[in-house]
């Protein structure tokens, strides 16, 4: 298991192949300004709510990378509303 920290708790989990991401935060966030969210590709991003350092570039990291989405109703209702 492989885990990398980019800042403001914002981090990824890689294990067997699997990358997680943990917040979609990078890019206003400093440590991580280096990710590119349009070819970051993560199997799976965590949400824990949707206050801005969590949600920031989750639609865009989602829709190019297919990732699938754990997160809470009230997320997932906001994103299916963001596809619209």
């Amino acid at each position: 298991m492989k885990t990398t920290y980019y800042g403001q708790s914002t981090f990824e989990i890689e294990t067997g192949g699997i990358k997680t991401a943990v917040r979609s935060f990078y890019y206003h966030n400093t440590l991580a300004k280096h990710i590119n969210v349009s070819q970051y590709q993560p199997d799976y991003i965590l949400v824990s709510h949707g206050h801005g350092d969590h949600v920031a570039d989750l639609i865009d990291i989602q829709k190019n990378s297919g990732a699938k989405v754990i997160c809470i109703a009230e997320i997932a209702d906001w994103l299916k509303q963001q596809r619209r």
